[in-house]
């Protein structure tokens, strides 16, 4: 891991999405193909609301590591929380996951969300 993503990272948990984002991009810029720094960018654009940065970011991460579970975790649940359930179970079928726990994690997640989506729903 190089030091923009270390940095970008620390930005985050300090709230600082904005410099975290900064340090992402130059992470980014010096290595093109790493999927950590695409993995946390896209983190970070989702936490700044850039839902589209977000899921291209999680693919390219994908696209460098196909083993990336946690690039399929977040960007089937971004996925969810803007209502594409059958883009999030895609990205939950091909969800390579090293224990049975995140599996069962995801799937609660992912019940809900859909719980929730169909409760704001209702009060409409």
């Amino acid at each position: 891991m190089n030091a923009y993503i270390k940095r970008g990272i620390v930005h985050l948990d300090l709230g600082d999405n904005r410099g975290g984002l900064e340090d992402l991009e130059s992470a980014v810029q010096l290595q093109p193909k790493n999927p950590e720094a695409y993995y946390h960018r896209g983190n970070t654009r989702r936490s700044l609301g850039d839902v589209s940065g977000a899921i291209i970011d999680f693919e390219t991460a994908i696209k460098f590591n196909p083993l990336y579970y946690q690039a399929y975790n977040d960007m089937a649940i971004v996925r969810l929380k803007t209502g594409d359930i059958s883009g999030a179970m895609k990205n939950f079928l091909l969800f390579h996951c090293p224990t049975p726990l995140l599996y069962f994690e995801f799937f609660i997640e992912i019940l809900f969300i859909c719980k929730r989506n169909r409760l704001l729903e209702a009060r409409k």
